[in-house]
């Protein structure tokens, strides 16, 4: 592919991707400034580290993002990546920045069809523009419901977390680790036990925080972990709502993954499920474990048009057009939008979804499923 120069206009939409384009700031004003900040904590478990033999410590990395008490001096986006970075920040301490950097030019080379040295340009001329986010401010003295977003890494979905804690949520989120360093999270019934348990202990501690409303928890998944999620959502009675960012519920693999899952039973969903997805119906796509589900709670299956499963990303439809000069992908930030619209309602029940969704008349609601 022909490198393209990095010119005024790419660097532009370069920043809508991270800080929004001027017009959708003044159409959606963020009602709070975002803190952001890493929290480390540690369950029993096997042994994660090579040098732990006998401690069973694994650890969870989180990244918060909440409404904070901040000045307007915000992270730039080397220290933002850097920040982001909290799994290598633990074992390195010495050229964070760098690593950092290489860690987020192999992520958007996965999900671009782009050359490697636009890439690399485009980066760099970004690394000293400033994010929306205030590293480790105090939190606003009151108390937010949680949102729990889970689907790859956290930065896969930058977009939708920071536009969610601006309007006045904390929002956590955790990578998917393996069993132990440097092993990837295997994409199997074990696997998905892990990161369950990982999910499930991190609402636990979180919510003994002061400024966490534990009354008030939200999931929103995309891709494997959709199963993870819904397992660790039933653990606690205060999960008003879980949404499906295309995430496995909606797939085969996704109804053997739960099939396989000892701790599970469907007679525990008490809270509503939105599942978004696009309109083919290909690679294993299948309704009939929210068929199922739909049984025992809420469940709304919602087709977004022009949307394909990587799309349910804010890496894919944000970061990578603006990288080629273009806007961001319309259907995405639409579908983003009510994901906010819902999570913002005082009470998700099939009415309220149903009128929310109904504002976008370009997305079809199936009734029969």
């Amino acid at each position: 592919m022909k490198t393209r120069p990095v010119t005024v206009a790419v660097f532009a939409a370069l920043l809508f991707l991270l800080q929004s384009c001027e017009e959708r700031k003044a159409e959606n004003t963020s009602d709070h400034k975002i803190g952001f900040k890493v929290l480390r904590f540690f369950r029993e478990a096997d042994p994660f580290f090579p040098d732990s033999a006998g401690v069973k410590t694994r650890p969870v990395f989180a990244r918060i993002w909440y409404p904070a008490n901040a000045s307007d001096n915000t992270l730039d986006y080397s220290s933002y990546f850097t920040e982001l970075n909290a799994e290598e920040n633990y074992l390195k301490e010495d050229n964070q920045r760098v690593h950092a950097e290489m860690r987020w030019h192999r992520l958007i080379s996965s999900f671009a069809d782009l050359d490697s040295s636009h890439v690399t340009k485009v980066i760099d001329s970004l690394l000293l523009v400033k994010s929306n986010v205030h590293l480790n401010p105090d939190p606003l003295k009151t108390k937010y419901p949680l949102v729990v977003v889970a689907g790859g890494l956290p930065e896969y979905h930058l977009f939708l977390i920071e536009q969610i804690a601006s309007k006045g949520f904390v929002v956590a989120s955790i990578p998917r680790l393996g069993f132990s360093l440097g092993e990837r999270l295997p994409f199997d019934a074990d696997g998905a036990a892990l990161l369950r348990d990982d999910m499930t202990h991190l609402v636990t501690e979180l919510t003994k925080l002061g400024f966490v409303d534990g009354s008030q928890l939200f999931w929103v998944a995309w891709s494997y972990e959709g199963i993870p999620a819904i397992t660790a959502a039933t653990e606690f009675e205060n999960t008003k709502a879980l949404i499906s960012f295309d995430a496995s519920l909606g797939y085969t693999y996704g109804s053997s993954l739960l099939q396989d899952s000892v701790s599970f039973a469907a007679t525990k969903i008490s809270f509503p499920i939105v599942h978004f997805t696009g309109p083919a119906m290909d690679h294993g796509k299948s309704f009939g474990l929210l068929h199922a589900l739909s049984q025992h709670s809420i469940v709304n299956v919602i087709k977004v048009p022009d949307m394909t499963h990587a799309q349910f990303t804010s890496i894919t439809s944000v970061a990578v057009p603006s990288f080629s000069g273009h806007d961001a992908h319309a259907p995405y930030t639409n579908a983003a939008d009510l994901v906010l619209l819902l999570l913002q309602e005082s009470e998700i029940t099939d009415e309220s979804i149903r009128a929310v969704v109904s504002r976008d008349t370009s997305i079809q609601q199936l009734s029969d499923f």
